[in-house]
């Protein structure tokens, strides 16, 4: 699966879960669960599932149950850095994986309801429709404050930076992967019903 861009218009920015498209943060709260692991129930945001699965890959199941418990996304990802056993090597071994696991997991299952600023009174949109929506847009976590998940500077500040500076952006690519999954599959469903409905008029 794609997890680059061969758009030439400019990137989509994105950083807090509050903005406009902050659909792409993994602090976005919505609610998945993943079939792998049924003992952890629901998750209510990527966050947590991200450090869910850091703390069972390094067997600390006591951190897992707590970050499990804990609601909001910044405790979760304190927990997170306090998992025993911890190993560098193999976390970056692990961490992109994980990520791309989790997006896709939460734009497959969730929708805008749980969005911050939608109300639960209008139609729900699947998140998928928005991931789908970017095309082959180059997705760019922009804070200022992160150079592994993001790149390290602001998005107003981004494009007048050579990219050359930009920190490794491992957030927006572990997006665009499921992406291109989700399109691929979204593809071949339609072309499934319309096999189906040909069948049905020559029928």
């Amino acid at each position: 699966m794609q997890a680059t861009s061969t758009s030439a218009d400019p990137p989509m920015f994105f950083w807090k879960e509050t903005e406009k498209v902050g659909w792409l943060c993994q602090w976005y709260p919505c609610r998945f669960s993943d079939s792998d692991y049924p003992d952890a129930g629901i998750f209510n945001c990527a966050e947590q599932y991200m450090m869910y699965r850091k703390a069972v890959l390094f067997d600390d199941q006591d951190v897992a149950k707590q970050i499990m418990k804990a609601s909001s996304p910044r405790k979760q990802k304190g927990f997170g850095t306090a998992v025993a056993g911890f190993n560098d090597v193999e976390w970056d071994e692990a961490r992109s994986g994980i990520v791309e696991r989790g997006s896709y997991l939460k734009f497959t299952q969730c929708t805008n309801v749980s969005s911050l600023n939608i109300s639960s009174n209008e139609d729900p949109t699947p998140l998928k429709d928005y991931l789908l929506g970017t095309k082959d847009l180059e997705l760019v976590e922009a804070s200022p404050f992160d150079r592994i998940w993001g790149i390290g500077y602001k998005a107003e500040e981004a494009p007048n930076t050579p990219r050359s500076s930009w920190g490794l952006n491992l957030l927006g690519k572990a997006l665009m992967k499921p992406r291109a999954q989700i399109c691929e599959e979204a593809a071949k469903d339609e072309a499934a019903i319309e096999a189906l409905e040909a069948v049905k008029i020559e029928g």
